[in-house]
């Protein structure tokens, strides 16, 4: 027996390479007890340098082949069945500080003929699951035993629409419902179920105010709490209800002043806040303007009219003060104006400016003189005629008696006298 680093196999050195068989997997590789301080087992698959420790008990001095087969597959893989198992042993002596290590290896092949396991029953990591439209969570399932031959598993979905479920067991809510999904064993179908509620996504509204007075909230006419959960496309009516003496100042986001505010097709986290403010003292009343009456009238053939600012007035009417007033004469045919009133002239308008007291006015038209006979055409001149000795002026007489009869006739108030000239004195 070589102790100093050779690995044992029943009662001799191992052989450079091993077939393990169901009748051999129960023996073991071993080196003498006690001899080595440090015993390392690792395993590498066939044709690769990945050495990797098999335990860590480095005291563990021999190893059944089945258990240094099964440890080599949890660890490099269940499918590889040809591996390099190496000792790696430490006397416990040192030259200069360095320890004398001896590796020693033994390549293990698995034949063995494995005994088909079957599968016994699944489970699932969820039995019931509420979701929103949208979201997904992980169905895991478990088939029994673990070591069975085939563990492998079919999904379904029934009814389809409401949620998917892919190959690896995730699913996602599609539409509002319930549905159940279902796990299936290859081995035996044997199965397992998850029933999946969708509900409709929700969000939270939030309200609040400042100032006198109240906000409320309701979804379908029914009233919510701030903060509460809405489902995804419903309408939120807000309410502001001011308190006495106050009004709307504001809503947040949308500004406005109205006593309602509506979210339609709710469709994320939403916040609204209304601001409350005091009505502001009404503006004392506008005085009344002072006013003046305007009388006017007309004497004769005509007709006067007065306007203010345009807007014809009546006599007698009253007209704020300030004001500006535009008579009109308008006389009938054959007329004039004659005069105004108080002030005189012969125009067709007369104007009061800034009226400031109650006014009369009056115009008075008469008839319109005749006019003057056309005056004849002057005589052609005679030719100038040869100049004459100027003729002496006579000699001015006075009348010394003139006689003045009874009159001729009277008529209409008018009496008629015939002048008499008796003598006529030089």
């Amino acid at each position: 027996v070589n102790y100093y680093g050779v690995l044992q196999y029943q009662g001799s050195d191992a052989p450079a390479s091993i077939d393990v068989t169901l009748d051999n997997q129960n023996q073991t590789l071993s080196v003498p007890a006690g001899k080595f301080p440090s015993i390392g087992w690792l395993a590498s698959p066939s044709g690769q340098d990945n050495f990797v420790l098999l335990h860590n008990n480095f005291s563990q001095d021999n190893m059944q082949l089945s258990e240094i087969l099964a440890k080599a597959k949890e660890i490099h893989g269940t499918n590889i069945t040809e591996f390099i198992l190496r000792g790696d042993f430490n006397d416990g002596t040192s030259n200069g500080g360095i320890y004398s290590d001896t590796k020693s290896e033994v390549t293990l092949v698995d034949k063995r003929t494995p005994a088909t396991v079957s599968v016994t029953g699944v489970t699932l990591n969820e039995s019931a699951k509420t979701l929103t439209v949208g979201e997904t969570f992980q169905l895991t399932p478990t088939v029994q035993p673990p070591t069975a031959t085939d563990p492998g598993v079919t999904w379904s979905v029934a009814p389809a629409g409401i949620v998917a479920v892919g190959t690896s067991g995730l699913v996602t809510a599609q539409a509002q419902g319930q549905a159940t999904v279902t796990v299936k064993t290859n081995d035996g179908n044997h199965t397992a179920q998850c029933v999946v509620t969708v509900v409709p996504k929700k969000h939270r509204v939030h309200f609040s105010h400042t100032g006198s007075g109240a906000l409320t909230a309701t979804v379908d006419n029914a009233p919510i709490q701030t903060g509460a959960e809405v489902e995804a496309g419903k309408t939120v009516v807000f309410t502001a209800a001011p308190a006495e003496g106050h009004r709307v100042k504001a809503w947040t986001p949308a500004n406005g002043t109205a006593t309602t505010y509506t979210v339609t097709n709710l469709s994320a986290e939403t916040t609204v806040t209304v601001a409350f403010e005091a009505i502001p003292a009404p503006p004392p009343p506008t005085p009344s303007p002072v006013k003046h009456r305007v009388h006017f009238s007309h004497t004769g053939s005509g007709a006067l009219t007065a306007t203010v600012d345009n807007a014809p007035i009546q006599t007698g009417a009253e007209v704020e003060a300030g004001k500006t007033v535009v008579f009109t004469a308008a006389p009938a045919a054959g007329h004039r104006v004659k005069a105004w009133t108080p002030a005189n002239g012969t125009a067709t308008t007369y104007t009061v400016t800034n009226l400031s007291a109650e006014t009369t006015v009056t115009v008075a038209f008469e008839a319109s003189p005749a006019p003057p006979p056309p005056t004849p055409p002057s005589p052609t001149p005679n030719p100038t005629p040869d100049p004459q000795p100027p003729t002496p002026a006579p000699t001015p007489k006075k009348v010394e008696k003139l006689t003045l009869n009874h009159p001729a006739f009277v008529a209409n108030g008018i009496a008629t006298f015939r002048l008499e000239i008796v003598e006529i004195l030089p």
